[in-house]
């Protein structure tokens, strides 16, 4: 089931082919995340592929919740994903070290970081 997560951390799982439909949601998740978290993990196991649209929409996620000081790790990126990903520049935006295969341990390093401030 959902993990309880504590209020600083968010979780935005993006689900199937992630286009241009995706990219307009992207703006109701945007308010529907009320406080500004301090971390974000944005899911990417569900995503087969994704095109440029996606790509630059990604991007913008990004830097939006980079300017309001939020630390955005990236999880669960198949081989495909994360080679178009690395081309974009996405994953030198994020920092190779916020960047996980796996979704626990996103979480884990997530979780750590509120803890040591």
């Amino acid at each position: 089931g959902m993990t309880e997560l504590p209020r600083e951390i968010a979780v935005y799982a993006l689900e199937g082919p992630f286009f241009f439909a995706a990219a307009e949601n992207f703006e109701q998740v945007m308010s529907s995340i009320q406080e500004t978290p301090e971390i974000l993990i944005i899911r990417l196991k569900w995503v087969p592929f994704m095109d440029i649209t996606a790509l630059q929409t990604l991007e913008g996620m990004i830097n939006h919740f980079h300017r309001k000081q939020v630390k955005v790790l990236i999880s669960g990126a198949n081989a495909r994903v994360t080679l178009k990903l690395r081309r974009a520049g996405l994953i030198d935006l994020v920092g190779e070290k916020n960047v996980f295969t796996e979704f626990d341990a996103a979480l884990s390093a997530s979780l750590a970081d509120i803890q040591a401030k």
